[in-house]
């Protein structure tokens, strides 16, 4: 108001001295106008030049101590003038490829000044004028910015990272790309774990970096290797694998006789994998709560269904029956358990398999043959019925035959369709039979799997299941369903290893896993894993200990995963499984359902972030459900340590967190 009565007097008065008053006033305003621009100008121009200075100061250094390294390890003598001159070299295209992002430079060259300081780091410095919008009001040396960083490494402390990999089935959808979730979050995981081993080299500091590797869905399997010693050398390109992942198995597994019980019986005709389950563990949220000793993940075969066969002689009967006179082409249903079914696996392998491949030609009446998703069934929508004189079987009072049926194709995917034993069996449904031409168990159901990842099974020790009356698969690819003991039970975990090799073809053979989401067990054992509690270096094979908590290491879990927590179905998980299809599933009691998960995982998360001191990273690949996405932020405890990206993204994310694992110090 009292601005507007001014401004409202000086525009009526009309005295020449006010006219000189209003003209300096306006002056006065312009000049605050332009200096409140400029103000802001030269902040963004300042922040620009010291982030350019600050990446210069950092690649210099980083590319003079490398260049150190690689001579050294190729047997060569490179004198510090030639080290220093590649990382000058290095400084320079880092500042100007900075700089060249910048508009308020325009286009005039600018050379920083770089020094080499006795304590090894490199300075460098900078001056430059940036281009004002408002000159002719400031004076010219408004303009003139100076910046300068300074790049050291920092004291290397033990830096230990647990990440814990979600590989259940879901992982395995494209999302209309050419590769999966899975090979492109296993190509960010070894670019991941080669940027830290890099970092670790480059400070040529044995004890700088460990990783552990944890993959988890209802279970996790602790029949890893022990971590070799430690060798960061061996940093090559990323190379794509099929979501099966490499099939090599891991050579000399870590006895766990002592915390696991277990009996080679249960598992025949194949070996137990190495999956466990957690119904003995107590409740407590500790890391050195565990079970005692563990109990083995079993899935175990269908039982072995013997039929009613009778027979009688043919008799004259009224059969009221209907014919189907009109028909109507609907979607087929079922196959593959749902979400966490095999049979859709086969969908999302690589290379791509169609289902139709594996259909029966339409309206086959052949018993047994399971609907697929995208195939072409037929509903009927009218029909003509009476009853007619038919000569049938008289089955009353004859005597009941019982034989075993020959269940191969596993109930559409709710079912582990494998045999433990080779049987005789009859593929024929129960009924009333005319007399003398019952079926007979003429047929062998042979003791079989399907589980790529059983080296007996790939071996030809033991058969392939056979898949929907066809012939024997051979490769993971082609297999419709999967089944076997360990059916749900994903590749070994890996202990703390500051081998870099042995980190990698660690991610290099995880596959998929049927089964369910649940986040708490691959937490409970990213967190044991990163513990010196003997139980678990024992467990997990360590020759060295890691770093006590809140010791003052640094120790961080990055947790990857596209989906919400699910309850286990069908297949025994680390808590059991819920039976939803009713036909009897084998140890299918006790799971927990969604919320109970969800609890599970938010108390370990706590645990792990304020109780042991250590730095969660959670990582939400293509997830949708923003309430699944603040659930990663509540077990984070920072926002900012939570990303929801999409899969093609995971290279830029994890290396940043990367970046931030074992960033350098910078002093200005």
């Amino acid at each position: 108001m009292f601005l507007s009565n001014l401004f409202s007097r000086f525009r009526k008065d009309r005295r020449g001295n006010v006219v000189l008053m209003f003209a300096g006033t306006l002056m006065v305003m312009s000049l605050i106008s332009a200096g409140a621009i400029e103000m802001h100008r030269r902040s963004l121009a300042a922040a620009q030049m010291q982030k350019a200075a600050d990446a210069a100061a950092l690649a210099g250094k980083r590319q003079q101590v490398v260049a150190q390294s690689q001579a050294s390890l190729l047997g060569k003598v490179l004198t510090p003038g030639a080290a220093q001159a590649e990382g000058e070299k290095a400084a320079k295209a880092v500042f100007e490829a900075a700089m060249a992002e910048s508009k308020n430079f325009g286009t005039t060259a600018i050379t920083p000044a770089l020094k080499w300081n006795t304590d090894g780091s490199l300075s460098v410095s900078v001056e430059s004028y940036y281009q004002m919008v408002t000159g002719t009001f400031l004076p010219a040396d408004f303009a003139k910015l100076g910046v300068r960083a300074t790049a050291n490494y920092a004291t290397a402390l033990p830096t230990e990272v647990a990440m814990v990999l979600d590989t259940t089935s879901s992982m395995f959808q494209k999302d209309g790309r050419p590769d999966t979730r899975f090979t492109l979050m296993r190509n960010a995981a070894k670019k991941f774990a080669h940027q830290l081993f890099n970092a670790a080299q480059t400070n040529n500091d044995p004890n700088m970096i460990r990783i552990s590797v944890i993959p988890w869905a209802t279970s996790v399997n602790v029949l890893g290797a022990a971590p070799l010693a430690a060798d960061f050398t061996g940093d090559a390109p990323v190379v794509s694998l099929p979501d099966k992942g490499s099939l090599v198995q891991v050579s000399s597994p870590i006895n766990q006789s002592k915390d696991v019980t277990f009996k080679d019986s249960d598992f025949a005709p194949v070996k137990w994998r190495g999956c466990i389950s957690g119904t003995k563990e107590p409740a407590a949220y500790n890391v050195n709560a565990g079970g005692s000793p563990f109990e083995p993940l079993l899935v175990r075969p269908a039982p072995i269904v013997d039929l009613d066969m009778t027979e009688g002689p043919l008799k004259n009967t009224p059969v009221y029956s209907c014919t189907c006179t009109s028909t109507t082409e609907v979607p087929c249903s079922g196959g593959g358990g749902g979400t966490q079914g095999f049979h859709r696996l086969i969908e999302k392998a690589v290379p791509q398999i169609s289902s139709a491949a594996f259909l029966f030609d339409k309206g086959s009446s052949k018993q047994g043959a399971p609907p697929v998703d995208n195939a072409q069934c037929f509903t009927c929508t009218s029909e003509s019925c009476g009853t007619t004189m038919q000569k049938v079987p008289d089955c009353t009072g004859s005597k009941v035959t019982k034989v075993p049926y020959c269940y191969w194709y596993g109930n559409y995917g709710h079912r582990n369709s494998y045999n433990k034993v080779a049987f005789a069996c009859t593929d024929q449904w129960s009924g009333c039979y005319e007399k003398g031409k019952a079926p007979k168990a003429s047929l062998t159901a042979p003791a079989c799997v399907a589980d790529p990842n059983e080296p007996a099974a790939r071996s030809g020790a033991v058969a392939w299941c056979p898949q929907y009356y066809q012939t024997n698969a051979t490769m993971w690819e082609t297999q419709v369903e999967i089944a076997g003991p360990n059916l749900n039970c994903p590749m070994p975990m890996l202990g703390l290893s500051g081998n870099r090799k042995q980190v990698i073809e660690t991610l290099d053979r995880l596959s998929p896993v049927p089964g369910g989401t649940h986040a708490d067990v691959g937490l409970r054992w990213g967190i044991r894993s990163l513990s010196d509690a003997k139980k678990w270096t024992t467990m997990f094979g360590l020759t060295k200990d890691p770093a006590t908590f809140k010791s003052g290491a640094n120790k961080v879990m990055v947790l990857i995963t596209d989906g919400e927590n699910e309850q286990a179905v069908d297949f025994p998980g680390y808590w059991g499984c819920n039976d939803i299809a009713g036909a009897n599933a084998v140890g299918c009691t006790g799971s927990p359902d969604a919320a109970e998960l969800d609890s599970k995982m938010q108390s370990w998360c706590t645990a792990i972030r304020d109780t042991y001191g250590v730095t969660i990273y959670a990582v939400a690949v293509n997830i949708s459900n923003v309430a699944a996405v603040n659930k990663l932020r509540t077990c984070t405890g920072d926002a900012s340590r939570v990303f929801g990206v999409d899969a093609a993204d995971l290279n830029a994310v994890l290396g940043g967190i990367a970046a931030k694992v074992v960033a350098m110090r910078l002093t200005n």
